[in-house]
Formats: C-alpha cells, sequence, structure tokens
C-alpha cells in the first residue's frame, strides 16, 4: 500500500472513529435529558442514564464523569445552535433597533418553538458551581449581542443618551425569561406577547415622547 493510500485510510478510519464518538455523546446528552423531563434531576443516576443511552457505565464514564455534567453539555449545545440562527437573523437587521427587536423575537419564538426543553433554571439546582458558571457564561455571550445593539443605539443617536446598556440588556432577559411559562404553554400569541415586551423596551431605550417629552425628560 502507498503512502497516499495508507493515509487516506487512516483518515477514513479516525472519521469513522469521530462520527461514533459523536453519536454515542448526543445518545447520552439526549438520553439525560428524557430523564430529566420525566423525573426531574434528583431522579437521574449514572447508572440510570447508561442504561436509557444504551451504553455501558465505564463507556459513559469515559465521555461524563457526572450527570451535571451531560446537561451542562446539553444546555451549552442548545446556546450554540441557538446563537447560530440568532447571529443570521441579526445580519440581516438595518439599524440598532432592528437588531434589539430581532433578538427579542428569536428568543421568544426559541420558546416557543421547544416548549418542552428546559433551560437553565431546570439545571440551576444540584448543579456544581464550576458547572453552573460555565453555563452561565456561554450564556452571557448571548446577552452581549443585544447589550452590543443597544450601546450602538446609544452611541449612533438610535436611543437615549442615558441607557445603560448592560443594565438594560438584563432587564429585556429576565423579562423575556419571565414570560417563557406564557410562551410555552401558549397562553397568548407569540407575536402579540413580542408586540409588547418590544413596545415596552423601546419606550426605556427612546424615552418619552410627545409634547410633554422635554418636561419629563426633565
Amino acid at each position: 500500500m502507498s503512502d497516499g493510500s495508507a493515509t487516506s485510510a487512516t483518515s477514513a478510519t479516525s472519521a469513522t472513529i469521530d462520527a461514533q464518538r459523536a453519536r454515542t455523546r448526543r445518545a447520552i446528552v439526549e438520553a439525560a435529558l428524557s430523564l430529566v423531563c420525566e423525573r426531574g434531576m434528583p431522579g437521574v443516576t449514572m447508572s440510570a442514564l447508561a442504561e436509557r443511552a444504551g451504553v455501558s457505565r465505564p463507556t459513559l464514564y469515559k465521555y461524563f464523569p457526572d450527570v451535571p455534567h451531560v446537561l451542562a453539555a446539553w444546555v451549552g449545545e442548545e446556546i450554540d445552535r441557538f446563537e447560530a440562527q440568532l447571529l443570521e437573523e441579526l445580519a440581516h437587521a438595518e439599524g440598532a433597533a432592528a437588531r434589539v427587536e430581532r433578538y427579542v423575537r428569536a428568543q421568544l419564538g426559541e420558546f416557543a418553538s421547544h416548549p418542552q426543553r428546559f433551560g437553565l433554571s431546570h439545571v440551576d439546582a444540584g448543579v456544581p458551581d464550576e458547572v453552573m458558571g460555565a453555563i452561565h457564561e456561554r450564556a452571557e455571550v448571548l446577552r452581549g449581542h443585544l447589550e452590543h445593539a443597544i450601546a450602538d443605539g446609544v452611541a449612533c443617536g438610535e436611543f437615549r443618551a442615558g441607557v445603560d446598556p448592560v443594565l438594560h440588556s438584563e432587564l429585556v432577559n429576565a423579562l423575556l425569561g419571565a414570560l417563557r411559562p406564557a410562551v410555552a404553554q401558549r397562553r397568548r400569541d407569540v407575536d402579540e406577547i413580542a408586540d409588547g415586551v418590544l413596545a415596552l423596551v423601546f419606550d426605556g431605550l427612546r424615552g418619552p415622547r410627545g409634547p410633554d417629552a422635554g418636561d419629563a425628560a426633565g
């Protein structure tokens, strides 16, 4: 066998192994998700997880040291997936206000699209601090996109000068998180909720308008 053929065969074998590892990892993560949804996090053990994923316990421990790390991996993957979609949305937005609007609608649309999915609030209890720290650090990247949009709006005059981008982005995310149950349970139309959120957000970012705006601002 020539060196070129040997290299190709080695590459093919490596790709096959990588694909198998990815499938196994995905099976473990999905098994953890289903078990948590069924039993709650306290009811999930590594033994149950191995059985549900169809792997041996030694194999399971080669991928993850414990259940919290599996859930952290799942949350990280969900954040990565959503961020890719969000960046695509933001790339087509013209102006800071449009970016803020797309961020809000994308978040609410995500809640509506995956009503049974759990988020940070579901994995918080019982998860080691270092794991939660990594999860929250990754989630902050998402909020950063909103913060930058608000900061750009202030810089170019779309939003009022007194706006604190960090504070306002935190407030918007807190509001969206509070609305997640209503969106997931379809108690109201998603677009209706988004319109209400955006009305509040833009009132805060732009300030009062009309004949009395000057007095109110002072």
